[in-house]
């Protein structure tokens, strides 16, 4: 995979920034993956039933959620750092409507 990946502090604290980073990304790199490291769940930012916050869901195509939690620290795992978190495909999860996660 290549392309961009916003991890933390946390992103969905900064949904103007991170909104305007997103737009102007793909309209400069339609063809990049776009990758989003949050420690909240996908349910909760659709919770937020904020405009901006959904757009970015469109947009983006992989989130990485959940918090990370310690005693769940597992190093095996790819691109995450404790098993509670999720790797969600969001074009198929939008398509789907329905959570589908991505293994790697």
């Amino acid at each position: 995979m290549s392309g961009l990946t916003i991890s933390g502090g946390e992103p969905f604290s900064q949904i103007d920034g991170i909104y305007d980073l997103i737009i102007n990304y793909k309209k400069l790199f339609p063809n990049k993956t776009i990758v989003i490291y949050t420690g909240y769940t996908y349910e909760e930012l659709v919770a937020f039933n904020n405009a901006k916050v959904n757009e970015i869901l469109k947009i983006a195509d992989l989130l990485i959620d959940g918090r990370f939690i310690l005693s769940l620290r597992d190093l095996s795992l790819i691109y995450r750092g404790s098993s509670n978190q999720r790797i969600i495909d969001l074009k198929a999860t939008s398509l789907k409507h329905q959570i589908i996660q991505k293994e790697f």
